[in-house]
């Protein structure tokens, strides 16, 4: 792994240790506990995680409704950000619009990936020219695992940062 420092998420609390990476414990325990995938339901709920380089930032967050809703992400700085959201299911991806308490702004594109169509993963770039790199859906971590550049592991790198996200329970 890349040196770094361990970073840990579980129930919107965060746990600082010791290791060489940040670490996303699960993409199944969102932000709220409300926060649950629901194919073509207005309750749908997808959790993702993601970072914003190069300044070894990370952020995670929730996408709400279907086909188009809100989003809101917590930066690990306390910077939060808002915006919406909208998918175009003929080609199977979405554009992301967020302003985030700081002032800067992020437009993202996002697609489905994984063999069974349940990750997403996104990049963008913001207003102040960071990029913006995000994964997501309770498939990520395994579509993660098929990838040769993430050496078949659930995780992706951030500049110094590792973001490792944990499989399915």
């Amino acid at each position: 792994m890349r040196p770094g420092f361990a970073i840990g998420i579980l129930s919107g609390a965060l746990a600082f240790g010791s290791g060489m990476s940040a670490e996303i414990v699960s993409l199944s325990t969102a932000i709220t506990e409300t926060c649950r995938p629901m194919a073509e339901d207005e309750k749908n709920c997808i959790y993702f995680a993601g970072c914003i380089t190069p300044e070894d930032s990370w952020f995670h967050g929730e996408a709400r409704k279907w086909k188009h809703g809100e989003v809101i992400l917590n930066q690990n700085d306390g910077v939060i950000c808002k915006g919406g959201w909208d998918f175009r299911t003929a080609v199977n991806s979405g554009r992301t619009s967020i302003i985030c308490s700081s002032g800067e702004k992020v437009e993202m594109s996002f697609f489905v990936r994984g063999a069974d169509g349940t990750a997403l993963s996104g990049k963008g770039i913001s207003s102040l020219g960071r990029q913006v790199t995000m994964y997501g859906g309770p498939g990520a971590a395994d579509y993660l695992k098929t990838r040769k550049d993430t050496d078949y592991r659930p995780e992706f790198s951030c500049g110094t940062v590792t973001i490792r996200l944990k499989d399915r329970p």
